[in-house]
């Protein structure tokens, strides 16, 4: 299973050629495991939910999984069937791209966010205080770290997007506009695409 997803068409087939549930399963846990480390680094106790932080990676992936692959069965079993373990292996390159968003809001978070917001942010009930907070606080930096984190978490994002198509695509076997409206449908039943 090639992990490269820089070249999303190849590691997406190789996924489906070559299938590795292990490391499927690792790449799951990955994102978690930065995340935790995350809340240890900036002095949170995370052993009130570590366990059900990791149990609701792999809960949220299988869902993602079994819609994905519950789509291509509707669309056309005949081209679906047997492609199971492929469309497991497929979806958790997804992982990739949220470790990457992991790893990045690591770094992001001292760049833009003072120690004083830090510790705001960490008893802030919402995100609007926060907001509120950084625009009565502007920083040049701040501001510039926040832009270039934005731009790249957009980036990530549209990244995963193109990943979860080039995975329904090879399931499916289907042109590319039907490949993108099952995608699109993939991510309303998800609630990550508002209606």
């Amino acid at each position: 299973m090639n992990l490269n997803i820089l070249h999303p068409s190849k590691a997406v087939d190789s996924a489906f050629e070559k299938p590795s549930i292990p490391i499927a399963l690792v790449l799951v846990l990955l994102p978690s495991l930065a995340f935790l480390c995350g809340l240890i680094v900036y002095g949170q106790d995370i052993s009130s939910f570590a366990v059900y932080e990791i149990i609701l990676a792999y809960v949220t992936f299988f869902v993602l999984v079994l819609i994905v692959f519950a789509l291509g069965l509707l669309f056309d079993g005949k081209k679906a069937k047997g492609k199971f373990a492929g469309t497991i292996c497929a979806l958790s390159l997804l992982q990739i791209v949220s470790l990457a968003f992991s790893v990045l809001s690591l770094i992001a978070i001292p760049l833009v966010l003072s120690p004083e917001a830090i510790q705001f942010a960490g008893h802030a009930s919402g995100t609007d205080q926060i907001s509120e907070f950084l625009t009565l606080n502007p920083s040049a930096i701040n501001f510039a770290a926040l832009a270039v984190f934005l731009a790249i978490s957009a980036c990530l994002i549209v990244w995963g997007i193109y990943i979860l198509y080039k995975g329904i695509r090879k399931l499916t076997e289907t042109r590319a506009f039907t490949s993108l409206i099952l995608a699109i449908i993939t991510l309303i039943i998800l609630g990550l695409l508002p209606i």
